[in-house]
């Protein structure tokens, strides 16, 4: 076999293995997290009733609850779905006929029609089963989702056939454009924990007597943001950016309370650590209230 060959022979090998690696990753993820026995003392049978009717157990653990998902989601919809994983990004998909979603393990989120939903917890392996946190799936497709205070019932309220929610149902696509804007201006080259902190303090001033009721108002209220005074507010924010908008107004929360935010290496902070309390540092940005 001449050089040529074998260095072709050498680099198809090389191809085969680096892909075949990339489609296993999600499954690694998933068998990273698996639980070897549904009943413990860290895994807690928990009855599930839908629309009344009792339709099976699912699984407290960690105070999080949840659920087969290929199971769970045949018996709402009433068609055969299938799991897949999936290359990049190592995600998992659910699909069907009727309703498809996607989920980011690595990044706790799952994502539908536009819309992307925060994980309560991380998608784990039970007995060979994928199991998904039950709030998650049941904000994603509209259901609603009633657990009794001491947590030994599941109610869901869905009816087979309602529309999912479509990210035009949920996002205010004005309060989207200029959230969006300001998570990308401050905190694009962060992480997506990050990048969700800076939209957390934008909404957590929405919702404070202190400051605007609105979105557009708080991010342009005078001396804030320095990203306004200097006309990096204005710059077409990536997807990742829209993506951490999403998940703050589904509930994603990296930082509290938190009403205030600064890069120590490009300021003083010695009057937001004299005057307020620290709520913990994400990146490059220490966080206050």
């Amino acid at each position: 076999m001449s050089i040529k060959r074998k260095s072709l022979c050498v680099f198809i090998c090389v191809v085969i293995l680096i892909f075949s690696l990339c489609i296993n990753a999600s499954a690694a993820l998933l068998d990273a997290y698996e639980i070897p026995a549904l009943i413990s003392h860290k895994c807690t049978s928990v009855p599930m009733f839908w629309n009344g009717d009792y339709i099976g157990e699912a699984y407290e653990r960690l105070d999080i609850f949840y659920v087969p998902v290929i199971d769970f989601m045949e018996l709402l919809f009433g068609t055969s779905f299938q799991l897949e994983y999936n290359h990049p990004y190592s995600s998992i998909s659910l699909n069907s006929e009727a309703f498809s979603f996607y989920c980011y393990p690595e990044y706790k989120y799952i994502s539908a029609n536009g819309r992307y939903v925060p994980l309560e917890g991380i998608p784990r392996k039970i007995d060979g089963r994928v199991w998904f946190p039950i709030s998650s799936i049941t904000k994603l497709i509209g259901a609603q989702l009633i657990i009794n205070d001491d947590g030994t019932s599941i109610q869901i309220n869905y009816q087979p056939g309602s529309p999912i929610p479509t990210a035009k149902d949920v996002y205010n696509e004005y309060d989207l454009y200029w959230l969006s804007r300001v998570i990308f201006s401050e905190s694009g080259t962060q992480s997506l924990e990050g990048m969700i902190g800076v939209g957390n303090v934008v909404l957590n001033r929405v919702a404070s007597s202190r400051f605007p009721n609105n979105v557009y108002d708080v991010i342009f209220q005078k001396n804030q943001f320095s990203v306004v005074d200097y006309g990096m507010i204005y710059r077409e924010p990536d997807q990742r950016s829209i993506i951490a908008a999403k998940l703050c107004f589904e509930g994603a929360d990296a930082v509290g309370d938190s009403l205030y935010f600064i890069n120590p290496r490009l300021c003083n902070g010695s009057w937001f650590m004299n005057n307020l309390t620290f709520r913990g540092r994400i990146g490059e940005h220490d966080f206050f209230v």
